[in-house]
């Protein structure tokens, strides 16, 4: 799937730049003017490719191995997205809910939306995981998390593995479920009306805008459901190995992703903060 995805990029998006040069004549202020190269809108100069700091690395990546497989140094990509340019400054970070905001957006929610988010804070999943779940996934408080919606369509796989994984369900996920209108059904347990997937969150966007224009809480982007309960395992201190499994990350980039701490889901346990050579 990556030497897919690699050679997709390669051929669609940087296909077009090196077609007609050779390959050690690309320097980084031609991958900085493609970048950044602006256009105007009326009077207002606007990025002609405005992608998030997030996208531009995934295009970067597969070009900059292409350039270490034919020994091209120094490589033209090193410190292209260092610039100072306003477009390739690193998106904010997330600011996880806190517990009463989580409250105050559900209660603004209505329907299988109420459910579908609370599920969402509950578990952390992914939205393309949670749109592709079935009912045939989940097996007492335990939900097999293996596949997902790719380019609008269903995928026999995950984003970080391809096995799959297991999700512990705690009791507001399973009474976010239980209480889904499709509970007796076989089918997705967040579908459309005629019983189909959802290729894309939309509706449930439109209900989590509206939710954050109701109850006066800040808005942040739909992940950051799966932020937030990332934040809330660590802070009431689960181990990080466990709580980067439920999300379906390694070790290390679970912590350099999530690695907040909020006191409010702190259950303020400081035994756990005992030395064990105190009696020593």
């Amino acid at each position: 799937r990556t030497l897919e995805d690699y050679s997709k990029i390669l051929r669609n998006t940087w296909g077009p730049l090196i077609a007609d040069r050779r390959l050690n004549e690309i320097t980084k202020i031609d991958l900085e003017d493609f970048f950044y190269e602006k256009g105007w809108v009326g009077k207002k100069a606007v990025f002609v490719r405005d992608w998030s700091p997030k996208y531009r690395k995934n295009l970067l990546g597969p070009l900059s191995k292409l350039f270490n497989y034919f020994e091209i140094q120094p490589n033209p990509c090193k410190g292209v997205l260092d610039t100072s340019s306003v477009g390739s400054r690193k998106q904010s970070k997330f600011k996880p809910y806190k517990p009463l905001e989580i409250i105050k957006i559900l209660d603004r929610l209505r329907g299988d939306s109420k459910y579908y988010f609370q599920f969402a804070f509950a578990t952390g999943m992914r939205h393309q995981e949670i749109l592709a779940l079935k009912w045939s996934d989940i097996d007492g408080a335990i939900a097999t998390v293996q596949r997902c919606i790719s380019n609008y369509r269903i995928e026999e796989r995950v984003k970080t593995d391809f096995m799959g994984r297991e999700v512990l369900l705690n009791g507001s996920a399973l009474d976010a479920i239980n209480k889904a209108q499709t509970r007796w059904g076989k089918g997705f347990v967040f579908p459309q009306p005629n019983g189909d997937y959802y290729k894309k969150p939309k509706r449930f966007r439109l209900a989590w805008i509206e939710a954050h224009e109701k109850s006066g809480v800040d808005y942040r982007p739909m992940k950051t459901t799966r932020h937030t309960r990332a934040t809330e395992l660590l802070s009431k201190g689960v181990n990080p190995a466990k709580a980067a499994k439920q999300l379906g990350h390694d070790k290390e980039t679970f912590l350099k992703t999530y690695a907040d701490y909020l006191p409010e889901y702190d259950g303020g346990d400081d035994s756990l903060m005992e030395s064990d050579f105190a009696n020593l």
